[in-house]
């Protein structure tokens, strides 16, 4: 099982990775991250984190263990050292996220998206339930995160 939190990796880089690389969101070619170990190209950290963890179970000589990713998210209220810590930028996140699910995308060794019962089930919906589900994940995004936020500034 894996906790991953790009934002943490995007906020510890110190401006080493742009921030569309956390957030799912498209890199223009100058900005493309390889890793220098494997020349992979990766399109968003969360696939570069999942990656790596295949790779360190790899270097242990264990095989064919699932990584499942067992949490990820972004932080949606941050203090002032924290300016990218927004609920936009939470909601950018996880509407990606539920994308990259529903697409059935991610890094060259992942397996577990297939393997992922929540994800076979939401594939046999026809494709207009899994829009209705998907608009419905975002609108209790979008409440639990004003909620959050009028708790915090309340």
């Amino acid at each position: 099982m894996l906790n991953a939190y790009p934002y943490y990796g995007y906020t510890k880089g110190d401006g080493i990775f742009p921030i569309e690389y956390a957030l799912f969101q498209p890199l223009p070619s100058v900005k493309q991250i390889i890793d220098p170990n494997t020349l992979y190209h990766y399109n968003s950290m969360f696939d570069a984190m999942v990656d790596a963890a295949y790779y360190s179970i790899d270097a242990l000589n264990f095989k064919d263990i699932p990584v499942v990713a067992t949490e990820t998210g972004w932080s949606s209220f941050g203090g002032a050292n924290e300016p990218d810590a927004t609920a936009e930028n939470a909601e950018t996140y996880n509407n990606s996220m539920i994308q990259r699910v529903l697409n059935d995308s991610g890094p060259s060794n992942m397996k577990t998206w297939e393997d992922y019962e929540g994800h076979k089930l939401m594939q046999q919906l026809p494709q207009q339930q899994q829009q209705q589900l998907l608009a419905q994940q975002q609108q209790q995004f979008r409440q639990s995160a004003m909620q959050g936020m009028g708790q915090m500034q309340g």
